[in-house]
């Protein structure tokens, strides 16, 4: 009673904040439109997917179709939002608002509120990206889904000859619960699926608190490297319905998530264009009551965009091959064929990132996966293709 009460009494402050402090700021104005006419932004993303798993009928789905909502309230201040008609699976639609937010800029600091991802996931803090459509076993793990928070950050540029980031957060965490490392939809004995620990966004199980902070070095205009590190803290409760024979839940609740990420980055001029490397690799290590459990990858790309397009003067603008190689450890005393949660993963990705034209493009990953299962590999590797049409 006393962790649903507490989860309660999270949601009431955050539903404060991001209903009244956009009011607040205006002041006496109420409303959120300032005077002109750019008060509000618009875009969007289609995503329709083919997948051909390894030893299952292939299929074509519509993934999602996005929405993006960007409201300016005043100077330094705006709201923005997500709008998801995502696809779970072929011909089965949900809406979702999977990010909601209100930001205020204060100099070059800045104050989060709302429904928005976990800052640990790249991009936040780092220049980097996954890129592909499928994520990291680590990001299906412990970054790929929102919660709601309170995050405060900012930027010390020049700080010790470097920019330094930094971040603050807290908010109501995700449960712990399992989730399918590709799109894959199917079961390997009956009653036995493909799943890894998975930090859920459907449902918020308690207080989380988390810091982190980033080093920029700039070798020269064109190319930094980004060193991150990052701590995010709570306790387990009855919410978390998932690996209780693992975790030992509720004898032992405390719940973290350590890890780094590295990423170089760089734009270069090339005879026929420019070229933009990435390299970056990511480290976690989490524990969950009892049960400790590690995930990294490493990961090359490099982005060429083209003077002029090189199909008819009109197709084909950018290409970028990608890479990623990753592993997923779970301590357990023993690893069951019917407990896909107690398994060891590795993933190898090769990706080929195609603009078609302008904001048209495709993606081509396939994923090798393998497992420590105690009794044998399964087939689970996928090939995906995946058009996007941005707006």
């Amino acid at each position: 009673m006393g962790e649903m009460n507490r989860t309660r009494g999270v949601q009431m402050v955050m539903a404060f904040f991001i209903l009244i402090c956009p009011a607040l700021v205006v002041g006496e104005e109420w409303g959120f439109r300032p005077d002109r006419a750019e008060w509000l932004e618009f875009g969007g993303e289609m995503r329709m997917d083919f997948i051909v798993p390894e030893e299952v009928e292939s299929y074509v789905y519509l993934d999602r179709v996005e929405i993006d909502i960007k409201a300016i309230i005043t100077e330094g201040v705006y709201s923005k939002g997500i709008l998801l008609f995502a696809s779970p699976e072929p011909k089965k639609f949900e809406l979702d608002i999977p990010m909601w937010y209100t930001r205020l800029s204060l100099g070059a600091n800045w104050l989060k509120l709302g429904l928005t991802d976990r800052f640990i996931a790249p991009k936040d803090m780092d220049l980097g990206s996954r890129k592909t459509a499928g994520y990291p076993l680590s990001g299906v793990s412990f970054w790929r889904d929102e919660q709601y928070n309170v995050t405060l950050g900012g930027l010390f540029h020049g700080l010790l000859g470097e920019d330094i980031r930094y971040r603050l957060s807290y908010g109501s965490g995700l449960k712990l619960s399992d989730r399918r490392t590709g799109d894959h939809k199917f079961d390997y004995t009956e009653g036995v699926r493909d799943e890894i620990f998975h930090d859920d966004d459907h449902g918020q199980h308690g207080d989380e608190i988390g810091a982190g902070l980033g080093f920029r070095h700039h070798f020269y205009p064109e190319a930094s490297l980004d060193l991150v590190g990052f701590g995010i803290w709570s306790r387990m409760t009855d919410e978390d319905d998932k690996g209780d024979d693992l975790t030992l839940y509720p004898d032992h609740n405390d719940q973290q998530r350590l890890g780094g990420r590295i990423v170089f980055a760089a734009e270069m001029p090339v005879a026929f264009g420019e070229a933009e490397p990435l390299l970056m690799a990511e480290y976690i290590v989490a524990k969950d009551g009892k049960l400790d459990r590690n995930s990294w990858y490493v990961q090359a790309s490099c982005e060429f965009s083209f003077a002029r397009p090189l199909i008819a003067g009109r197709f084909l603008t950018e290409i970028e091959p990608l890479i990623r190689y990753g592993k997923y450890t779970v301590d357990a005393e023993k690893k069951e064929f019917t407990d896909p949660l107690t398994w060891d993963r590795t993933q190898l990705t090769g990706a080929l990132l195609i603009d078609l034209v302008k904001n048209v493009g495709l993606r081509i990953e396939y994923d090798m996966n393998t497992e420590t299962t105690g009794n044998g590999e399964i087939a689970n590797n996928e090939l995906r293709v995946q058009l996007r049409t941005r707006w």
